[in-house]
Order: structure tokens, then C-alpha cells, then sequence
């Protein structure tokens, strides 16, 4: 049917529909969203555009509906589910997909995560520290795997892992730290997105839910775009040298392993270029916001 609107009307209607997405509709992480407002200006199209009108916004539903599929293709087939469970992000208090859709982000804490508070916070003696050290570190397991991305994400599949949570964190209490590297300096390579540097740099003093592994030798630590640099101090509780009674990968590793909720203090970030290492982060422990933790 021929629209009956005036003239004026009707071109006005059109300019705004000619109008591309705006950047925050299509960045916002919400293609829901996106697909939403296409679909609805699409509609509107139908009564007061003509088709070269309506072509953009068609195409635009088109694509957002894609990115939409694409996330959840890629959230499901991150690997979380497989090792968390098929629930790992929805129910997760710390992780989330990317804005991009891309890889899962985690971020550090200001608190305890509502289930490790639930399940681990319970303080305990370690009944063999080096046997629950050296299940840690045996790879081939990868319980290292499952137990981080629980803590990490606070998933419901950390109450599967919480005992053992329990006894390895107390494990590294129990163990000393006799190699601390270059004047108590550990290193990690990690991957990290700038969301997830950019919640470091606004609670500056946080948590690390995860226990991590690090290396007293720089040149040992994972190549990754960003490089930690962790200053422990002397005979820290949070963290144990790793000797090769307690894994069979010490010469290629010399790991320092930090227990899980050990505190930070946020002390630079330096972006020096692209590449392997290309963004060094400096952390220092907070050795008694660590243990008191531990102790809450």
C-alpha cells in the first residue's frame, strides 16, 4: 500500500534509517541487543522506506544475528565446558566471553568469589604436602587445569575440587620457599585482553583467584604478549619452590607456585611494544592480605 505520510515526513524517516549502526550498538558485547534494534528499525523500513533503504538494515540484522551464533559457537567450544561443565560462564562470578566474542576473559577480584567462600575458605593442616603438590604439577592429569579454571571462574565445578583446593593451598603453607629468583622476582608469561588489564589497573590491590605458576628465570616464563613480574617476599607462606622431588619437569620450568587468592598490590604497567612480553605488569605480594585470607 502507497504511504500516506507527508512528503517531509517520509524523507526524514528515511535519512535516519539510512543512518549506519552506531559503534556502541555494534560494540557493546550485546548482539542481542544489536539484533533487537535492527530487526525493529527493519520493521519500521517496511511502512516508510524504499528497498535500497531497507537493503542496509537487512544485511545489518543478517550480520548481528551471525555474531550472535558465532559467540555462542565459540563460549561453547572454548574447552570450559568440557573441563567446568556445560554452565562455566553463565554461572561463573569472575569470567565472561569477550565484547569480540573471541576467547573467555578472567578477571582478578576485589573479594572472595561467592563459592570459593562457600567450599575452601575452611583453613586446614596438609596431611602429605608432597604428594598434593606433586598431583599439582603432574601435567599429563591436567587437574592443574580443571582446578584453575574453577577457581578462576568461580564455577559450580569448584565444589567438586574444594578439598583438594583446601589441601594444596595449605600444602604450599606448609612448604618453604628456598629459590625465590633474582632478589624474590618471579615471572609469568600470560595472555591477557585489555578488559582484563584494565580491571588490574582500577582496583590497583586484588586478589588472583587461581593458584599460579611462575619461574625465577625470565627466559623460562611462557612467550606471551604480556609478561608478570612478581616481587614475593623473603620466606612468603603464599608461594613454594618447586624442587625436582616434587616434579618431573624442574629443569625445564624452575616454578615457583603461588597459592590460590594470594593478594596483589598493582605496582606499573609498562606497554613497551607489540609482541611476546610486549606489556610488563609488576605485582608485588601482599603477604598478610594473602594469609588473612586464607584465614577468613
Amino acid at each position: 500500500a502507497t504511504s500516506t505520510r507527508p512528503a517531509g515526513r517520509r524523507a526524514r524517516a528515511q535519512r535516519r534509517l539510512a543512518r549506519p549502526l552506531t559503534s556502541a550498538a555494534r560494540s557493546t558485547g550485546d548482539p542481542a541487543g544489536c539484533v533487537s534494534s535492527c530487526a525493529s528499525r527493519a520493521a519500521h523500513s517496511e511502512q516508510v522506506a524504499t528497498p535500497a533503504h531497507r537493503a542496509p538494515w537487512s544485511r545489518e540484522l543478517t550480520r548481528c544475528m551471525s555474531m550472535m551464533m558465532r559467540r555462542r559457537v565459540i563460549a561453547k567450544g572454548s574447552g570450559l565446558e568440557h573441563i567446568i561443565g556445560d554452565a562455566a560462564l553463565q554461572a561463573s562470578s569472575f569470567a565472561s566471553t569477550s565484547s569480540d566474542g573471541a576467547h573467555v576473559e578472567f578477571l582478578v577480584t576485589a573479594r572472595h568469589g561467592p563459592r570459593y567462600a562457600e567450599h575452601c575458605w575452611q583453613v586446614e593442616a596438609a596431611d602429605d604436602a608432597a604428594a598434593c603438590i606433586r598431583r599439582y604439577t603432574d601435567h599429563p592429569t591436567k587437574l592443574y587445569e580443571k582446578v584453575n579454571l574453577s577457581l578462576a571462574a568461580d564455577s559450580p565445578a569448584l565444589r567438586e575440587h574444594a578439598a583438594y583446593v583446601r589441601q594444596l593451598r595449605a600444602s604450599i603453607y606448609a612448604t618453604p620457599l628456598h629459590d625465590d629468583g633474582d632478589g624474590g622476582v618471579v615471572y609469568r608469561g600470560v595472555e591477557l585482553s585489555a578488559r582484563e588489564v584494565a580491571e588490574m589497573e582500577r582496583l590497583r590491590h586484588f586478589y588472583i583467584p587461581s593458584f599460579t605458576s611462575t619461574s625465577v628465570e625470565r627466559a623460562r616464563a611462557y612467550a606471551k604478549t604480556h609478561t608478570l613480574v612478581v616481587k614475593v617476599p623473603y620466606a612468603s607462606k603464599c608461594a613454594v619452590t618447586i624442587t625436582p622431588e616434587l616434579s618431573k619437569f624442574y629443569d625445564a620450568e624452575r616454578e615457583v607456585l603461588l597459592a590460590c587468592y594470594t593478594a596483589y598490590t598493582l605496582e606499573r604497567v609498562e606497554r613497551t611494544g607489540a609482541g611476546a612480553g610486549g606489556t610488563v605488569i609488576t605485582l608485588c605480594v601482599d603477604e598478610h592480605a594473602s594469609v588473612a585470607c586464607a584465614a577468613v
